[in-house]
């Protein structure tokens, strides 16, 4: 969270422990911890950015009604900004007597592209719009109403498989299509250091995928991260 002084000056407030949900400066960069355990990084010092999470579900999955009670009716068209409540915030804001208070937020999102279960290639074009995101929320539907009949018998278990299915096979046809575009560069030799150690690492997540295996442990160099996103 942000606070302007009496200077004019926007000051970063809130320096503690990583699960103190606040903001962190470190150099030129910043970090946003929040109570779901997922970081933005890399972010300028003086500026916090609201957390971008959408929300991922089969129609009819209860996904726009769980939408409509975190934003407490105050969307537009699908997006709703909702500040992080911070007691600190307020208090260090009247002994820096600031004149105005940028609270961190998070900002949800139910405007992800419709699709039909039965239809891959709509539910791909879903993914990719996600993949903008910093963070997804998987809505499974564990209740049964003839009011809201659903594309299946209930079972959500099968549902957060499926998706999870889903996740694999679009993280693998993004290394597919880059690991093509660095084998034509190889071709042209014209591809640098960074380029074959891009490609090395991406053939062992690629092999990882294909086995089944989940990228969550996987262990990514910090000077590939940036290139990788």
């Amino acid at each position: 969270p942000n606070i302007i002084d009496d200077a004019g000056q926007e000051k970063c407030l809130g320096k503690g422990t990583a699960d103190a949900g606040a903001c962190y400066s470190a150099g030129t960069d910043s970090l946003l911890v929040l109570v779901l355990a997922v970081a933005i990084a890399a972010q300028p010092a003086y500026r916090v950015h609201a957390m971008r999470i959408a929300l991922l579900g089969f129609p009819l999955s209860g996904r726009t009604t769980l939408f409509n009670a975190l934003s407490g009716g105050h969307a537009r068209d699908g997006v709703a900004s909702i500040p992080i409540p911070d007691p600190r915030l307020e208090a260090l804001a009247r002994q820096a007597n600031a004149k105005k208070i940028t609270p961190a937020a998070l900002e949800w999102h139910d405007d992800l592209p419709d699709f039909s279960p039965d239809k891959p290639e709509m539910i791909r074009q879903t993914l990719s719009f996600a993949r903008q995101s910093d963070a997804l929320v998987c809505v499974l539907r564990a209740f049964d109403s003839p009011y809201a009949p659903y594309h299946a018998p209930i079972d959500p278990v099968r549902d957060l498989q499926f998706w999870l299915d889903e996740f694999v096979l679009s993280d693998l046809q993004v290394i597919e299509n880059r690991l093509e575009r660095l084998t034509k560069l190889f071709q042209s030799h014209r591809e640098s250091a960074a380029d074959r150690t891009e490609h090395a690492l991406l053939s062992q997540m690629h092999a990882a995928l294909s086995a089944g295996e989940s990228l969550a442990v996987f262990k990514i160099p910090s000077d590939m991260e940036a290139r990788l996103r």
